[in-house]
């Protein structure tokens, strides 16, 4: 982006441009997601320099997340000793999270992942009392993700085992963080088709408009009435992994696209949804 910027003669064009570089963008930018909000209504269009895909493609939709954690307490005993007043949650978890499993079936524009499961106690011979686990959603359509969660909560409150004593397991939810899905927009394909083929001419390959499963800062700034997409960084893979990569040439050549697209924009007096063209 910075490049991009000093190949523009930014004093020159009519534009407004704020940069935004989020520290903590790996946590979900706790404590940004309001202001982000903010800058995203009121900004004509928002750019995230998130790398592109492995292949070059640019990012017009991105998954939502939402981190669940669930606390699930039981009560603990000698497992060769108890007669019936233990209750073991792990059990208790684990018979209600292959529900959950079979109930995502119904949603399938959601995906699922435990990240974190673990208890207070690392022994064999008392049973399982207490657990927490760390549930990570994915998901492209808010209201089908909405109504999975009512299902997905009634399960985890609904007891699957008792004791001989009447005794249920309790759990508590919080939520770590709720990032909304970024929707492809109506009118990306038209906007993005200079940066497009100017990226395609510079790196001699086709270059799509994408979904990408993850989610990002771009999708707190995205907005009904602002133009998003994401991707505009270097091309990048293997994210998170020891061997991750970013392509050193496309620095320069996603670059010089950038700055060819906003000034293509400018020259042509583009717009987004009727407003002066800003960013």
């Amino acid at each position: 982006l910075l490049e991009s910027l000093r190949r523009m003669p930014v004093s020159s064009l009519d534009i407004n441009f704020i940069v935004i570089v989020s520290a903590n963008e790996e946590l979900g930018s706790p404590g940004f997601n309001q202001f982000f909000k903010k800058i995203g209504q009121d900004a004509h269009a928002v750019f995230g320099f998130e790398p592109s895909m492995p292949n070059g493609d640019i990012i017009v939709a991105r998954n939502g997340n939402y981190w669940l954690e669930v606390e699930a307490k039981g009560i603990e005993a000698h497992s060769g000793r108890c007669k019936g007043e233990e209750l073991n949650i792990a059990h208790d978890f684990i018979i209600k999270f292959n529900e959950i499993i079979q109930l995502q079936k119904k949603y399938p524009s959601v995906k699922m992942n435990i990240g974190s499961l673990k208890t207070s106690k690392d022994v064999f011979n008392i049973v399982c009392g207490d657990l927490s686990c760390k549930i990570d959603f994915r998901y492209s359509i808010e209201s089908e993700f909405q109504k999975f969660l009512v299902e997905v909560k009634d399960v985890f409150m609904s007891p699957r085992l008792i004791n001989n004593e009447g005794n249920a397991g309790s759990v508590v939810f919080s939520v770590h963080d709720h990032c909304p899905p970024l929707e492809k927009n109506k009118t990306a394909v038209h906007i993005l088709e200079s940066y497009v083929r100017k990226i395609e001419s510079l790196e001699r390959r086709q270059i799509s408009l994408c979904h990408s499963g993850g989610a990002a800062d771009a999708n707190y700034l995205s907005s009904g009435k602002s133009f998003c997409a994401d991707g505009f960084g270097p091309v990048g893979g293997r994210l998170h992994r020891m061997n991750e990569y970013v392509v050193i040439s496309s620095l320069a050549t996603r670059a010089e696209a950038f700055a060819n697209f906003i000034l293509t924009l400018t020259k042509s007096r583009g717009s987004f949804y009727g407003n002066p063209f800003s960013v």
